[in-house]
């Protein structure tokens, strides 16, 4: 008998304490309600100049534009050569970084910064016409009908330099080949595709041109070649989208520690829990505020 009272009363206080908590967390979503109802024009206000301090900042910032042109670097065995071609393959896996850093080479960008002022200083509506006119024209079995009017040589290499090389980013690509990306960044967008492209096709030429004068000295049983894919895409480092939403990120942020640092240091009683929690006598009775008409 004992026992079963000493049961009940366990489970009747276990009740009445997940009753207080209960009322204490419901108690306390009220006081946070309340809370952000008196501040909610300070806090709106916060926002709001959060926004426009976003809105001055994106004025006064340059985004960079990004153009990713892909190249792939391709091998194909070649079966009437004695030697195991597969051993040039994996030889070619520890070349193919160097490969990828040769983008950078002088050589590379003297070709590119010659191209980049031929192109600026014609007619052509697009980049992609004006390397149209470099490249051979061949038939379906690959004869050449028309020669490319490329006319860059080492020797008339221009002093001016359009392509940077601390703009040019080299990205790794899967691919069934030797696949990578040449990204260049500007702050014009037009101007970055036509930089990327530029310079993805002196690559090519320069690579040829390496493979055709070494007589396939490094993989003598591989057939080489370079294939640009064109643009693929062209990203923004940062937009207004973004600007704004992190601004209005921090006004939320800073609203928030002001009103919580502005109850912090409010010690006036706001009602009558709180004055019978310090005072510890029971009130009898309570009079609202009531503003004036």
């Amino acid at each position: 008998m004992q026992w079963t009272i000493f049961y009940n009363n366990l489970n009747n206080g276990g009740e009445m304490e997940a009753k207080n908590n209960e009322r204490t967390f419901r108690s306390f979503l009220l006081d946070l309600l309340f809370i952000l109802k008196r501040n909610l024009i300070l806090i709106l206000v916060i926002i709001l100049l959060s926004g426009v301090v976003g809105l001055i900042v994106d004025k006064n910032t340059t985004p960079e534009f990004t153009a990713s042109e892909r190249v792939i670097y391709k091998a194909e065995a070649i079966d009437n050569r004695e030697s195991d071609p597969v051993t040039d393959v994996s030889t070619m896996f520890n070349y193919f970084a160097t490969v990828k850093d040769f983008v950078k080479q002088g050589v590379v960008l003297d070709r590119a910064n010659y191209y980049y002022t031929e192109y600026k200083n014609s007619n052509y509506g697009s980049v992609e016409e004006y390397i149209s006119k470099l490249v051979d024209k061949v038939d379906k079995d690959g004869n050449v009908i028309e020669k490319g009017n490329d006319t860059y040589t080492p020797a008339n290499r221009v002093d001016n330099v359009y392509i940077l090389k601390n703009k040019i980013q080299i990205g790794n690509v899967v691919d069934e080949a030797f696949a990578f990306s040449i990204k260049y960044t500007d702050t014009n967008k037009t101007l970055a595709k036509e930089k990327a492209t530029i310079l993805a096709y002196a690559f090519k030429m320069e690579i040829n041109m390496l493979d055709a004068n070494d007589e396939h000295v490094y993989f003598p049983h591989l057939e080489t070649d370079i294939m640009v894919k064109g643009i693929d895409s062209v990203s923004q480092n940062i937009t207004t989208t973004k600007i704004l939403l992190i601004s209005f990120a921090i006004g939320i942020i800073v609203a928030l520690l002001v009103v919580a640092i502005r109850t912090w240091l409010d010690n006036t009683v706001k009602d009558r829990d709180t004055l019978e929690a310090i005072t510890g006598v029971n009130l009898l009775a309570s009079i609202d505020f009531m503003e004036e008409n």
